[in-house]
């Protein structure tokens, strides 16, 4: 299955910038992507809040996101908000800021090959390479570069080696 992605790292406030420009070219609706106890949408309604460390479905708006039942082998089913249900989104991994010290990265991709996913990741991959700055194989916010600057380690994962952290 083909994958695009964009490693990225930013902050609330640079996700915030990053949606809102995003969606002032297409209208789209953002839910927490996951796997959940019922089968219940969280919906972003505010594109200034994006949640640290939370996984998005992004789609156009007018259409809906579905859940898809995943049996388990001990307990209850669980329901899944992914792209093997919603082949039509983009997923958007947040990452975040950890102990003000360390910002983890995240990631724009899809793994489907849609019409309307393809047009929202190119979309975003135009906003992104607009608004962000190339560092390495990553695009870096602009308050993000403000907190590598001041020092803070822009790093992959929450409990990787300092040797893995972005440097320029």
């Amino acid at each position: 299955m083909p994958r695009k992605q964009i490693p990225i790292y930013a902050t609330q406030s640079d996700l915030s910038t990053l949606l809102n420009d995003v969606c002032s070219e297409r209208q789209l609706e953002f839910v927490v992507a996951g796997l959940f106890d019922q089968p219940t949408l969280t919906v972003l309604n505010d594109l200034g809040l994006p949640l640290p460390f939370t996984t998005y479905l992004a789609f156009d708006k007018g259409l809906s996101a579905e859940t898809r039942l995943v049996p388990q082998r001990n307990g209850p089913a669980k329901y899944a908000v992914d792209q093997m249900a919603n082949p039509q989104t983009v997923v958007l991994d947040s990452g975040g800021l950890v102990d003000r010290q360390r910002l983890i990265a995240g990631q724009i991709g899809t793994a489907t090959v849609n019409k309307q996913s393809e047009e929202i990741y190119a979309l975003f991959a135009k906003v992104v390479r607009r608004r962000f700055e190339k560092i390495k194989s990553y695009y870096v916010g602009p308050e993000a570069i403000r907190l590598f600057d001041l020092g803070t380690r822009l790093t992959p994962t929450a409990k990787s080696s300092e040797v893995y952290d972005l440097v320029r």
